[in-house]
């Protein structure tokens, strides 16, 4: 991370066929400090409606936790597959 001016430059490790790449500089992503940043990983099949309610309420959790306003609130769901979701080496779909 990298701070500029009140802001900072994100910078991710991307998982791409088995191999992780760093992005350069010019691949950073400019967002201000306060931002919180949640990601929700599920499996497939949830509709834009429960995706919304889930939403909602997380921001207003985190808002409440943290103190920061609901702009400063980002939230990413990743939809994942049954087959590609292991616990204790087994996947999903044998549990």
């Amino acid at each position: 991370m990298v701070s500029a001016g009140g802001y900072s430059v994100h910078f991710f490790r991307v998982l791409l066929c088995g191999k992780v790449s760093y992005p350069c500089l010019g691949a950073g992503i400019l967002v201000k400090k306060e931002m919180p940043w949640v990601t929700i990983q599920w499996y497939k099949g949830r509709d834009a409606e429960t995706k919304d309610k889930v939403a909602k309420l997380v921001t207003k959790a985190v808002c409440e936790g943290c103190g920061c306003p609901p702009g400063a609130v980002s939230i990413v769901f990743k939809d994942v597959d049954k087959r590609e979701w292991y616990q204790a080496g087994v996947p999903a779909t044998e549990r």
